[in-house]
């Protein structure tokens, strides 16, 4: 016996029950297979809810097939235990040509199935069955592929009646072209109506979660709402084929709220949760959200919600005052109305009724949203005595402790009001001892001149849990304080962004160098990137992912900020980042040749801590040579994607040393404005060092050198200054070259794996060279040079 069925039931149950919880599917099939002992405990949590997504998505390895034929054979499956005399007539006619339809692949037919080994059925407990699932969507059935019987039945006196009693909304009949094609699409309605009525009429009482779409089946199911006795949740969908106009929709309104009403009545705090008006988009929202809130007034308050989204905000809403809010961990305003502050009805904010508040995503709140949060700390301060709260030696934090909100994430963006940055500070202070990620992003509005100053930092407590700060304030400059980074030790995770165009020297106020072992991604754009101490890379020696960026829209004083950049980055400086493997360094300038950065061999040199080296053009004695270290070079093993945007002056003679020695395996080189080294010495290059790239390399380029270099190696596509004409409308476009080098071993080579890298079996580097089509999204092959 395998171990898992020597557990007790509860203990089986409860694992499944984890697996359910995480629509893992999957493996509750799969245990099906195993004997009849787990088959039985699981087939019960396999089809509690059946018609949820996750349950007929395909799985790894299985052939793709038509998304909606496995909920159908799941709906023939179902309703397979019953008989074709107890189903409606509309039904029990496709149900029997849909077996006439398989009865041609197989040698007996029958119109139930009575092997049945569950009582699948009797498991459902969620039933939402979509319209997909019902027996129209069978492979071979359409409502243009009726059988005679159908035909004779839509066209009888007794299907016209029940159309007369609910016709389609005209503006929907007015698309269907014929009275046949009307009938044959109510059919279909019809059709799915009577399923889904098969289906749950026997489990009525065992029904947790029931969706009830169309106002044919609300009336329907109002006759039976006493059989609604585990009932939690209840949502009415409505349909644009029968609830148009708006004046039919309030006799749908009037309809939901019988329906409700009475089963409040029958089962007193069963409903939990009804959605009314769902996927009627032509309803103005506004009434909808009214006639929402008056159907959840009738229903009690929400009982310990963990979360506030726009999934339960109009639960919330009806009775906002009366909800206990203590348990909730995650608030998020996306989505919600723009009064959502006002729900309430008092000065307190929703936040500070949120004792376990743990994640914040919140869209432009009003100037002071945490000032209560900043106002606790400070009497919690006032009554401990002390200036500043220090962790206690216990195994819970202070904030804990001491009954502060616990707030880890905020993810905010805010309007273009400098007031919705102000809470930054409170946020920073409130919060220190729990805060570990903090996002803010105000949207772009244009350049300002002269710009606003936002200050990151100014006055702020130490953050020993923040891992990650996120800041893009486009249309701000990001003035961070020069000991915001040394308050976070701890920063795994650093972008921060903004749109400065202009400088000044007076303005600039360097950051401290901070330590900061545990950083990962460094990402620095415009102002922040110019008071960046490179000092703190020494720390590093965990970053992977290093960006320097500015950004030049417009001509003037940006590039001398690119400048600036330019030379204040060091590739030195990265000695204490072994662990890199993305470098992007971006000095773009709109002025071709104005700021040029050229690289030297002595930039690729680690500097020596012993001695200086020697810079001067006198050679030095043999003697004061002997006494002076041999300088290091640069070497960063781990670096995979390097991407130069601006003009990075690197010739012939250092090029090789840059790419072969400090990035010896490198995959992907993005060059974009780079002067000096011709396209030629560099494939030459990287075809001179074939045991450096095993795999293929891409090299993606903009601006090539000249029309003349590009006819050297056969490619007479390029006209003028590298521009070419695309589109039919005859805008231009930069082209923009992906060149993919790849290794080419001959068939010794493959056959001798021991055979050493450049030996008589490798034949070199071949070169793809593509043009990539701004305009298509598409790249086009302009060149194939082989090895030779």
């Amino acid at each position: 016996m395998d171990p898992l069925s020597k557990l007790p039931v509860e203990c089986l149950q409860h694992i499944l029950q984890i697996l359910d919880n995480d629509n893992s599917l999957f493996a509750l099939s799969g245990l099906l297979t195993m004997n009849k002992y787990i088959a039985s405990v699981t087939v019960p949590f396999l089809y509690r809810h059946p018609y949820r997504d996750a349950f007929h998505q395909e799985g790894p390895g299985k052939r793709n097939r038509w998304r909606s034929t496995t909920p159908g054979m799941l709906t023939r499956m179902l309703l397979g235990s019953r008989s074709v005399a107890s189903l409606p007539k509309s039904l029990a006619l496709a149900f029997t040509s849909c077996s006439a339809i398989t009865s041609t692949t197989s040698t007996t037919t029958t119109t139930t199935m009575t092997n049945l080994t569950f009582d699948y059925i009797g498991y459902i407990r969620r039933l939402d069955m979509r319209a997909y699932a019902s027996l129209a969507t069978i492979r071979s059935w359409t409502p243009q592929n009726l059988s005679s019987c159908q035909l004779t039945y839509i066209h009888s006196d007794e299907f016209d009646q029940l159309y007369q009693l609910n016709p389609f909304a005209p503006m929907y009949a007015s698309h269907l072209s014929t009275r046949d094609h009307i009938l044959r699409r109510y059919y279909e309605v019809m059709l799915q109506q009577d399923t889904l009525w098969s289906l749950a009429e026997p489990i009525f009482e065992q029904l947790e979660f029931f969706v009830i779409p169309h106002i044919l089946s609300i009336k329907r199911f109002q006759q039976v709402v006493g059989r609604f006795k585990s009932l939690e949740e209840a949502r009415f969908v409505m349909s644009m084929k029968f609830e148009y106009p708006l004046t039919r929709n309030e006799m749908v309104v009037e309809e939901m709220f019988r329906c409700v009403k009475e089963h409040l009545q029958l089962f007193k705090g069963c409903l939990k949760s009804v959605i009314c008006l769902e996927g009627y988009e032509y309803v103005d929202k506004d009434h909808t959200a009214r006639i929402q809130l008056d159907m959840l007034r009738l229903l009690p308050p929400l009982s310990k919600p963990t979360y506030l989204t726009k999934d339960n905000w109009l639960q919330f809403s009806a009775h906002p005052r009366s909800v206990d809010l203590t348990h909730v961990q995650e608030v998020n305003t996306w989505g919600l109305p723009e009064s959502w502050e006002d729900v309430i009805g008092t000065n307190q904010s929703i936040f500070q009724r949120c004792r376990a508040l743990k994640r914040i995503n919140v869209h432009a709140s009003r100037k002071g949203m945490f000032k209560w949060a900043a106002q606790e700390k400070i009497d919690l301060e006032r009554n401990v005595g002390q200036g500043t709260l220090v962790l206690q030696n216990t195994s819970q934090p202070t904030h804990r402790i001491n009954g502060l909100v616990p707030l880890e994430r905020i993810n905010r963006r805010c309007d273009l009001n400098m007031d919705d940055l102000d809470d930054l500070d409170d946020i920073a202070f409130a919060f220190s001892q729990s805060l570990s990620y903090l996002s803010v992003d105000v949207p772009t509005q244009g350049f300002l001149n002269p710009p606003k100053l936002f200050h990151l930092g100014r006055g702020w407590v130490d953050l020993p849990v923040l891992t990650t700060l996120c800041l893009y304030v486009n249309s701000y400059r990001l003035v961070v304080d020069p000991q915001l980074l040394s308050r976070c030790p701890n920063l795994t995770h650093l972008w921060l962004d903004d749109s400065s165009l202009e400088y000044s020297w007076e303005d600039l106020v360097p950051c401290q160098p901070a330590r900061l072992e545990h950083l990962d991604v460094l990402s620095l754009c415009g102002w922040p990137a110019l008071t960046f101490d490179p000092a703190t890379l020494s720390s590093t020696s965990g970053l992977t992912s290093l960006s320097i960026q500015i950004r030049s829209w417009r001509y003037g004083n940006d590039e001398e900020l690119a400048f600036e950049v330019a030379y204040l980055f060091e590739f030195k400086m990265l000695h204490g980042c072994p662990a890199l493997k993305v470098l992007i360094l971006d000095i773009y300038s709109l002025t071709p040749a104005h700021h040029t950065r050229i690289i030297s061999e002595f930039d690729l040199l680690v500097p020596t801590t012993n001695s200086s080296i020697c810079t001067s053009s006198t050679s030095p004695s043999s003697s004061s040579f002997s006494q002076q270290p041999m300088p290091e070079r640069l070497c960063l093993p781990s670096l995979e994607e390097i991407a130069l945007n601006g003009e990075w002056v690197i010739d012939d003679s250092v090029m090789p040393m840059f790419l072969a020695e400090t990035f010896p395996n490198v995959k992907e080189v993005q060059l974009n404005r780079w002067t000096t080294t011709t396209l030629e010495s560099l494939f030459k290059l990287f075809r001179s060092m074939p045991q450096k790239y095993d795999e293929s390399v891409t090299l993606a380029i903009t601006r090539l050198s000249s029309p003349q270099e590009m006819a050297r190696l056969g490619i007479d596509r390029i006209h003028g200054d590298n521009v070419v004409r695309h589109s039919s409308n005859g805008e231009d476009f930069f082209i923009h070259f992906v060149a993919l080098l790849k290794r080419e071993a001959s068939s010794s080579d493959d056959e001798d794996d021991d055979d050493d890298d450049g030996g008589d079996g490798y034949l070199g580097v071949t070169l793809e060279l593509y043009e990539y089509l701004y305009d298509g999204n598409t790249y086009r092959l302009l060149k194939r040079l082989p090895p030779s």
